[in-house]
């Protein structure tokens, strides 16, 4: 795949999990053997835990937004920057509920390979700072 197909696929993935929801959807673009590093040193392994995994994220907010602030490539990779916004009303990565506005920023770097994302290292700044307590 091209360097910008690959960024494509990293969009989609990003677009159908944090913005849509659209979980299921998401085997278009994780390969079934795939590895997701997380903050902290855990890994998760298999496309299908993955999904599991960002069911459980993504449900953890409500109005949710995510927008890509800068995006690279070279060869296999892909590296985002990235600023999500939403209410957190579910713990997530060991962090409590707020009921507040929570703004998120991390990086995420990918290695594609065959079409597929076969490996992610997600960084971010949890715990996020929140402001304005939602009733």
């Amino acid at each position: 795949m091209s360097i910008q197909a690959n960024k494509d696929l990293v969009r989609s993935h990003l677009d159908l999990s944090w913005n849509k929801r659209e979980i299921e959807a998401l085997d278009e673009v994780w390969a079934t053997g795939a590895v997701l590093h997380l903050p902290g040193g855990q890994d998760l392994r298999g496309s299908g835990v993955i999904k599991q995994y960002l069911k459980s994220a993504v449900g953890a907010y409500t109005g949710r937004d995510l927008v890509i602030d800068g995006i690279v490539g070279e060869g296999d990779t892909v590296a985002t920057r990235w600023t999500f916004r939403g209410v957190q009303v579910g713990e997530t990565l060991g962090v409590p509920p707020s009921n507040q506005q929570t703004t998120i920023t991390g990086m995420d770097f990918y290695r594609v390979s065959d079409g597929k994302i076969v490996e992610e290292w997600f960084h971010t700044n949890l715990p996020a700072r929140q402001s304005g307590a939602v009733k």
